[in-house]
């Protein structure tokens, strides 16, 4: 291992608790990083599983390796035990069922010195395993106006630019340290983060967001309390911390608190279509919803002016039996949507006669990324708009839907547009594509 006395101390936390399927390629990533002047803290919440053995393996090996051992199983509290532990002047934080691109702390520390601001975040990874194939997408969480620049955070001029993960950063250890932020340590690990997040993008005086994916974020570990389905309804008492926090600062800014009742009430919408709540579960959380509305009803008329977005306006404007049928409709389409792309990507990884994605914005493009992360030959794209046409999708060039038949016309096609299915597949039959051979996401 080399050692690099001029560049500053970076801590890694990593958040462990019965990790043992995954914790072998967390660490990996963080030993073999192109930045190697690193302390890893490893803070175990009572694994009962080989996770703390494995660990003790890896600090045998590698003296950067540090375990904690902390009988308090909150995620909240881990990370808060982590940045007081640190001894690093910047800190990042990995999860044990996720890992690092091996040049992620390079590149954030270039940028952290170069630019000198209070945090650096960039994209990341969605995965999940199927068999021995890994299936990825890059998730980008901005703007094309918000990247590879340095953001001064004027609150009064603007919405705070709030980021929505804080996993893929580096932070400045004083900046977290001056400004006491810390994570709510409330039981478990369901959504603590949601005011770290909140309170660190209104809090910075300087930001600066990467267009480069370099985080690998898991979304089928079945341990994840992302599925916990019983701990939802503590969403609402995260919004309380953080509303309690903007309170005991004094902060008063009306973009800050728009952008508060803004993520409550598109969080509300989001648990329960998203997250596949069912019965009691849904139940508990809608009634919390429709409570917290009504207590909410005067801030709400103060800020209405400032416009609310997306499905949080829904959420504000709808009467109890619209939100339920918004709230059903949204979660059955995305449980659907989930079962068929399963299906997709298991008949795909069979196919011996090519591919060609119909429809190459938003969803086909997703499913583009997953094809080439399979290491799926020939691929082809097609579409009907002329804009499209010639252009390049990961080097593979879009077609007009004639010549793809015409040049593949045994392959297996996948209609990627919810909207206009029907006339697609319609177009791919008058072309002569056999019905058996066409798909529809």
């Amino acid at each position: 291992m080399q050692n690099y006395p001029l560049k500053k101390l970076i801590s890694t936390i990593v958040t462990v608790h019965n990790s043992e399927p995954y914790i072998r390629e967390c660490m990996d990533s963080l030993l073999n990083q192109t930045y190697e002047n690193l302390e890893i803290l490893c803070i175990d919440g009572g694994s009962t599983d080989k996770t703390p053995e494995i660990l003790e393996a890896y600090a045998v090996r590698d003296n950067r390796v540090r375990i904690i051992q902390d009988k308090n199983t909150s995620y909240g509290h881990k990370i808060n035990r982590g940045i007081q532990e640190a001894h690093g002047e910047y800190i990042s934080v990995l999860e044990a069922d996720d890992f690092y691109d091996t040049n992620m702390l390079s590149v954030l520390y270039k940028i952290m010195e170069k630019e000198d601001v209070d945090f650096v975040n960039a994209d990341y990874y969605s995965f999940f395993d199927m068999g021995s194939r890994r299936c990825s997408s890059i998730v980008h969480m901005y703007g094309p106006d918000e990247y590879n620049k340095v953001i001064e955070n004027d609150l009064s001029s603007r919405i705070p630019l709030l980021i929505s993960r804080y996993w893929t950063g580096l932070f400045k250890k004083s900046f977290l340290i001056s400004e006491g932020i810390i994570m709510n340590e409330s039981p478990g690990a369901s959504y603590q983060d949601m005011s770290f997040r909140f309170l660190i993008s209104v809090l910075a005086k300087r930001m600066y967001h990467l267009d480069q994916a370099l985080y690998w974020y898991r979304t089928d570990n079945p341990g994840s309390s992302m599925h916990d389905s019983t701990k939802t309804v503590v969403i609402a008492d995260e919004h309380d911390y953080l509303w309690n926090e903007l309170h005991r600062r004094g902060i008063t800014d009306e973009w800050v608190w728009h952008e508060a009742l803004q993520w409550k009430y598109q969080d509300f919408f989001g648990n329960m279509a998203y997250l596949n709540l069912k019965g009691e579960n849904r139940n508990r959380l809608f009634k919390r919803y429709r409570a917290e509305l009504e207590k909410d009803r005067g801030m709400i008329e103060k800020y209405r002016l400032c416009g609310f977005r997306g499905m949080a306006e829904g959420m504000i404007e709808w009467n109890e039996e619209e939100s339920a049928r918004h709230i059903d409709e949204a979660s059955c389409a995305e449980e659907a949507q989930h079962k068929k792309l399963w299906e997709i990507l298991q008949r795909v990884a069979k196919e011996e006669n090519g591919v060609v994605l119909f429809g190459c914005l938003g969803r086909g493009k997703r499913l583009f990324a997953y094809m080439v992360s399979m290491g799926l030959p020939f691929i082809g794209a097609a579409d009907n708009a002329e804009r499209l046409i010639g252009n390049k999708i990961d080097g593979c060039e879009v077609w007009k839907p004639e010549k793809a038949v015409s040049e593949m016309p045994d392959a297996l096609y996948v209609i990627t547009s919810r909207k206009y299915k029907k006339d697609m597949k319609e177009q791919l039959l008058a072309l002569g594509v056999s019905n058996g051979r066409i798909v529809c996401w």
